[in-house]
């Protein structure tokens, strides 16, 4: 029998081999991060794997409903495979369907994305033409940042929080899309892969009620493959070695 390419977490498995994106640092981090205490409803947009549904199913009470949406038909086989394996199954749900067209009668309390992050420019679009399903993961021609923030906020409760995970080449973009749809950064997170590095990742927590955001810091590495200690706190709850 063929080994199937996966991650193993503490509580789940991921099975990603049919999805143009694996499980990767910066939806293990972000899924770490967030916090939806209190959330009766979760949105993952853009949910690949369905890896941040299920992070968010681990940490939310029984009762918390999560939706996974993509636009990718082998990505939702996926993530409706592993939701089904996870142990919380019963609370949650893929759905084919673009952000832009999604509709649903009650708003959420957490919305959570790794968004697509890469500009579209003449060689991504190379790139595009030899492998389009990974492409179109990573790609912003379909989901641009401003789509997302836009959309976001109109799924989003009258107290509810949004969580990304962007490079560093987009955080002015978010700053100022904060601004203009009137919401604020509550929290932020600046990742560096190692500490004599520049920060590569931000983690932002947004939401409409004001609030301080005091800047977190991060680093992944403590030296070459070593994960920091910081790290293995934030992600210990999903780490099988942590």
């Amino acid at each position: 029998m063929t080994k199937r390419s996966g991650f193993q977490f503490k509580q789940f498995q991921i099975f990603h081999d049919r999805c143009a994106m694996k499980v990767g640092t910066d939806s293990i981090m972000l899924g770490s991060w967030a916090h939806p205490e209190g959330a009766g409803r979760i949105l993952d947009i853009g949910t690949g794997s369905g890896l941040l549904a299920i992070m968010q199913a681990q940490k939310s009470s029984a009762d918390t409903r999560i939706v996974g949406i993509d636009l990718d038909d082998a990505a939702v086989e996926q993530a409706m495979e592993n939701a089904a394996l996870s142990p919380w199954a019963a609370q949650i749900e893929i759905q084919h369907t673009s952000l832009q067209a999604f509709r649903s009668d009650d708003n959420f309390d957490v919305v959570i994305s790794n968004p697509p992050y890469y500009s579209v420019n003449a060689k991504a679009i190379k790139e595009a033409a030899i492998n389009q399903q990974r492409q179109q993961a990573r790609l912003t021609g379909s989901l641009d940042l401003e789509d997302l923030v836009k959309n976001a906020l109109r799924l989003l409760s009258d107290k509810g929080r949004i969580f990304l995970v962007l490079p560093v080449e987009q955080h002015q973009n978010l700053r100022m899309l904060v601004r203009e749809y009137g919401l604020h950064i509550n929290r932020q997170l600046m990742v560096k892969a190692r500490p004599d590095s520049e920060v590569i990742r931000g983690l932002f927590c947004l939401s409409a009620e004001a609030g301080q955001a005091p800047l977190e810091t991060l680093t992944i590495y403590a030296r070459q493959t070593e994960y920091s200690d910081a790290y293995k706190l934030l992600c210990r709850d999903y780490y099988l070695n942590f």
